[in-house]
């Protein structure tokens, strides 16, 4: 590749394309199937056709309010062959546009949202994937429900075909078939996406990973849910808020009906999930966050473990004896059951289980199991020592030491159920830097030496016992350095961790920035990077679609370099001149008396 010049997929504009000017503009999507699907005026259960003009070409789009359970249209393409699909997509600054589309005979659809736009309305042009389509195939459009924000329609005004050249099939043929740069990992916290989208099939829960779909991702970090709070009816586990009829939080309601219509048709969002990333090309980490065992009210009807009510004598505490809601590794018991939880979900079909600590620290503090533990070892009563101690902060890493040990012994069982007999993996994600995580007794030199840990994602939170608040993104981070010599050296891969909830934000990671956050990790030894949350950001309308172009193709190497110094392309939005019966362009234009 040649210094600042990039492949048109890596991009999102048309003009890259070698056979733009051999585009076919579809306009009317009132030719979309069935005709009984629309209705001449907004509608539960049907689409609009409002008629539109641009400034070079006029069409039908078609339009759905978020609350109204429209059909499936399904849109004839008349093209076949490796095509380049854009969208354009019609959304305004009250209500965004969200679609699920998918081509006829694919298993799930891809999320697709309009960013904010630059005026009142507009239509915005997305590119959103290479296909080879075959003779006849169509294009499925749906709305893609979003349950925090209502107001959300679905508005498709066009689709752009674009044939590639032979010189571009060769080249996305080679780029799919390169695994050399897949050395991205994703998280899923599997709440999100059931808050904002309420699945109730497998097919919408597996649209939660569709964007991953031939990109350079290549682990998926899949959470439980909490500590010990799942998805799925479990032998061990709680589903959240199934004893509840009344919700603080409309998105929790959300997750628990989805939760509980998804167990009524026996389906299990985690094994949908798990079998979905390995279809996509992807293993799986199954991970459990250790502190999250309940929340604060009006929340904890629906957060509250029933492990966590029924035993609050094996609550952490600390040194003056407050109550902190939080069990502690200091119990057998609550080791076991965290490990009789992970391995549940590990026995799914996943490749490996991950803890994730950079949202979990502490794991034990002064309650009584710790300090008859100190005490048979030191014959001292440790809260009369600070924090820092060696001697507590040696504690706490036999402690955490200790529950590492039982969960490999636990996965080599799993392994030997298997007939495969594929040794599964242990990933943590940490804190930035050596010091905050060995205040907690996180050992990572320990860990690694005893090879107890396969990959390692250090996070940039950082915090301290006694803040009230932890320090997040670029506030802190990453000693690089460190991980490298404590992990790297006993061949455990490092994959530094970026919050996509400061991707594009002016507060955030500006595209400069971006970039050469990847690069100096790259350079530093990194094996690849981690993003978080990725999918909640990137089908959100504040989330330029011009960074998730970038982000899924983080392992890339050589075209992060050729980014740099570029500029980040910017969205493409088309100019309306009239929509319906209205002019938009004159002198008084509609939204004048509002």
């Amino acid at each position: 590749m040649t210094t600042k010049t990039l492949p048109p997929w890596a991009g999102v504009s048309a003009s890259a394309w070698a056979n733009e000017s051999k585009a076919v503009l579809l306009t009317d999507m009132g030719r979309c199937l069935p005709s009984s699907a629309f209705a001449p005026k907004l509608k539960k259960g049907a689409w609009k056709v409002v008629p539109y003009e641009a400034e070079t070409f006029a069409g039908n789009m078609v339009w759905a309010c978020g609350d109204a359970g429209a059909p499936t249209l399904t849109l004839p393409l008349g093209a076949s062959g490796w095509q380049a699909l854009f969208i354009g997509l019609y959304a305004t600054n009250l209500t965004p546009s969200y679609a699920w589309l998918k081509l006829e005979g694919e298993k799930a659809p891809t999320p697709v949202a309009s960013s904010k736009g630059p005026n009142y309305f507009w239509i915005q042009e997305i590119f959103w994937k290479v296909a080879e389509l075959k003779p006849g195939q169509g294009l499925q459009i749906n709305q893609a429900p979003n349950c925090l924000l209502p107001a959300a329609g679905c508005g498709l005004a066009y689709v752009k075909t674009i044939p590639l050249s032979d010189a571009e099939i060769a080249g996305y043929c080679a780029d799919r078939a390169n695994f050399t740069t897949r050395r991205v990992a994703v998280t899923c916290d599997h709440a999100s996406f059931m808050q904002a989208l309420r699945p109730t099939t497998a097919e919408a829960v597996l649209s939660e990973l569709e964007m991953f779909r031939n990109t350079d991702a290549k682990t998926l970090l899949l959470h439980v849910g909490g500590s010990d709070q799942v998805c799925y009816p479990s032998r061990y586990g709680t589903m959240m808020g199934q004893a509840q009829d009344s919700f603080a939080d409309h998105g929790q309601r959300c997750q628990a009906d989805s939760m509980r219509e998804l167990a009524r048709k026996k389906i299990n969002p985690t094994k949908v999930l798990i079998d979905g990333a390995h279809d996509l090309g992807l293993k799986v980490h199954m991970g459990f966050r250790p502190a999250l065992w309940s929340y604060y009210e009006p929340y904890t009807d629906f957060f509250d473990s029933a492990f966590f009510k029924q035993h609050p004598e094996w609550r952490m505490a600390d040194r003056d004896g407050a109550s902190v809601a939080r069990m502690s590794w200091a119990v057998p018991e609550v080791r076991r059951h965290l490990l009789d939880v992970l391995g549940e979900a590990i026995g799914f079909g996943a490749d490996g289980a991950h803890i994730v600590f950079n949202r979990s620290m502490p794991v034990t503090l002064y309650e009584p199991a710790f300090c008859a533990q100190f005490q048979a070892e030191h014959n001292l009563d440790p809260r009369g020592l600070e924090d820092s101690d060696p001697r507590i902060i040696q504690a706490r890493s036999d402690i955490i030491t200790t529950f590492m040990r039982e969960l490999r012994c636990v996965l080599d069982e799993e392994t030997h159920r298997r007939a495969d007999g594929k040794r599964l993996e242990i990933s943590l994600c940490t804190l930035g830097c050596e010091e905050d995580n060995l205040q907690y007794g996180l050992d990572l030199r320990r860990l690694a030496k005893e090879r107890l840990i396969d990959e390692v994602y250090p996070s940039m939170h950082r915090f301290d016992f006694g803040a009230t608040k932890y320090k997040h993104d670029m506030e802190g981070a990453w000693d690089l350095d460190f991980f490298m010599d404590a992990c790297g050296q006993n061949s455990v891969p490092v994959f530094p961790v970026i919050s996509c909830s400061g991707v594009g934000h002016p507060n955030y990671y500006p595209y400069a920035t971006f970039i050469k956050m990847g690069l100096d990790n790259y350079a530093k030894g990194a094996a690849g990077i981690c993003f978080w949350d990725p999918s909640v950001v990137s089908n959100h309308d504040q989330a330029p679609h011009e960074y998730w172009k970038i982000t899924s193709r983080f392992g890339h190497v050589d075209e992060l370099q050729a980014r740099e110094g570029l500029q980040l392309s910017k969205p493409v939005y088309l100019k309306l001149r009239r929509l319906g019966e209205h002019c938009l362009d004159g002198r008084l234009p509609i939204w004048g008396g509002g």
